[in-house]
């Protein structure tokens, strides 16, 4: 019996599907390439930058070949000092932003970024 028959025992087809999609989630992972980067304002902000790869699978989620690079994102957060805290060495947001922008050029991110920063120094 399988695991989807509700019986605990696992058989070798789990294990192989186990096994694929971490590969799958790994060579995922490097496609998108995400880099984030805090940056402090002042004492009472911190804003968030993110950049990344848009990856898309036109022959289906599961698919190993086909994951290709579509585009670029970035992410813009202004966040306050009480919901950013360090996690194991390691900036962490556990609040909402402030103000949040997600856009796919470059300058538009930038405009925002520079607005957020204009707004946390008031």
């Amino acid at each position: 019996m399988s695991k989807a028959q509700g019986d605990g025992f696992k058989t070798y087809t789990d294990i192989n599907l186990n096994q694929y999609r971490v590969r799958l989630d790994e060579k995922i992972k490097k496609l998108v390439d995400e880099h984030e980067k805090w940056i402090r304002v002042n004492d009472e902000f911190k804003i968030l930058c993110v950049c990344g790869n848009e990856v898309k699978n036109e022959n289906g989620s599961w698919k190993w070949d086909g994951w290709k690079i579509t585009g670029q994102y970035y992410r813009v957060s202004l966040y306050e000092k009480e919901n950013v805290k360090i996690i194991d060495n390691r900036i962490c947001a556990i609040g909402l932003p402030v103000l949040h922008f997600t856009t796919e050029d470059k300058a538009q991110a930038n405009l925002f970024y520079q607005r957020c920063a204009a707004e946390a120094k008031i």
